[in-house]
Parts: structure tokens; sequence; C-alpha cells
């Protein structure tokens, strides 16, 4: 997998690029349409305040062509997977895209490997962004605390069930799947090891590093997909940003 930028580098050169009176028009167009997938407990739009902050429109501003998926905001890998694939569908029908560029951001990571392995004829790319890959230790805390059928696990399902609840009408897509153990189950670190051997494409090896691209062969074609990552560890990168 490839290392595109550290999260300090990527913050640095956009706001380079958005200070810079010289930016070429186009400068962020690509081949194919950019998706981007948001991870636990997101959301597209919420009262005003994007999941992707000021990401879509300062790519589309330079000529990118992007959409935030819409997915459960707690689920399987595989149920998110599958809502993905119905939004590209979807937005190939409407649009007339022919494949579509993901960027996941921690479980959107995931789910948007499970999307490449089931249809890689919709997609160029997978970008994790702090992708959960190998398991989220905070996800194994919580099922050590909550262990399945107990009534810890009970309250945790009720209260992450509701929220996810909220969050979802609020940014009007009441309709959608929420199961808030299965999103807990796939991000332990024993979730995320079973489902790597299903899929393992865009799985970073011990080092960081790992194939940079990928050959699906379905009905007798192959389609190629390419794997990138980055990431950081900083909780701030902006003393004037709002959060």
């Amino acid at each position: 997998m490839k290392k595109i930028l550290s999260l300090t580098s990527m913050a640095l050169a956009t706001s380079l690029m958005m200070t810079a009176p010289t930016v070429q028009a186009g400068y962020t167009t690509t081949k194919y349409p950019t998706l981007l997938v948001h991870g636990i407990l997101g959301f597209k739009n919420f009262w005003g305040a994007d999941y992707f902050y000021q990401i879509p429109s300062t790519l589309q501003k330079d000529g990118g062509k992007v959409h935030v998926a819409t997915v459960s905001a707690v689920g399987s890998n595989e149920l998110r997977g599958e809502q993905l694939i119905k939004e590209m569908q979807d937005l190939k029908a409407i649009y007339g895209y022919s494949k579509f560029n993901l960027i996941g951001h921690s479980q959107g990571s995931p789910t948007s490997r499970y999307a490449a392995a089931v249809r890689p004829d919709l997609v160029a790319s997978v970008t994790s962004v702090n992708g959960v890959n190998k398991g989220s230790r905070v996800a194994d805390v919580v099922r050590k605390v909550a262990p399945a059928g107990t009534v810890t696990e009970a309250v945790f399902q009720t209260v992450a069930n509701g929220l996810a609840g909220f969050l979802t009408f609020v940014y009007g897509t009441p309709n959608l799947d929420q199961n808030s153990i299965n999103a807990l189950n796939s991000l332990t670190t024993n979730g995320l090891t079973a489902f790597n051997k299903k899929y393992p494409a865009g799985v970073p090896s011990a080092c960081g590093n790992g194939a940079a691209s990928y050959n699906y062969v379905k009905n007798g074609v192959t389609h190629k997909v390419n794997y990138y990552s980055w990431g950081g560890t900083s909780v701030l990168t902006n003393v004037l940003d709002p959060l």
C-alpha cells in the first residue's frame, strides 16, 4: 500500500494550496470521480456540519467531481459495503460514471475495501485515511467490558443504536439499517482479522507497506484497483479550527 502523505504534510499542503493565488484550474480533476466514505457514527451533514469539512467544496472548486456516500452510521463492514455499492450504481446511472476513487475514513476504509473486492468493475482506487484495517483497540476494550449476552452489551446497543438512529433521522436517511453490535464485532481485532482473510487487498504490512494494486478477476475480466493510505496522530492541526 502506497503512503501518500502524513496528516501534517497534507494539512500544510492544503493550507498552501488554499492560500496560493496561482493554483491552476483543474488541479484536482481526476479521470474518475471521488466518493468519500465516512466512519462509524459518521454522517454526510449534521445540522449544517459536514463530516468531511470543506473537503468536497475545496476539491470541486478546482475541477474535481466529488460525492459523499450515505451508509449506515453503525453496521458491519459488509452491510456498509453493500450500501456503498448501491450508491455507486445509482451515481453511475445518474451521471454516467464508469468507476470511482473511494476515500474511506476510519471504518470507511474496510467498507471501501469490501466494495472494491465485490465490485472491482466500479472501483479505480481505494484510499484509506486513518483506516481501521487491523482492528480498533477501543472496540476490543468495549467488547471486553460488554461481553456478548450481558446487560452491559444490551445497554451499549441501546445507546449506540439510538444515537445512530438520531443522526440518520436528522440528515434524512432514517431507513438505513443500524446495528451497533455488528459494527462493534466488525471493528475488533478478531473481527478485522477474519475480514482481512476474506478481503486481503489493501491491508498494510507490519511496517506500513503492501501491494500497491490488486488485480481482481470477475467473469473472466481483470480489473485493477490501486490502493493508497495516509494518516496521522496529531489531535490539532490549526489553533483556529472550530473543533
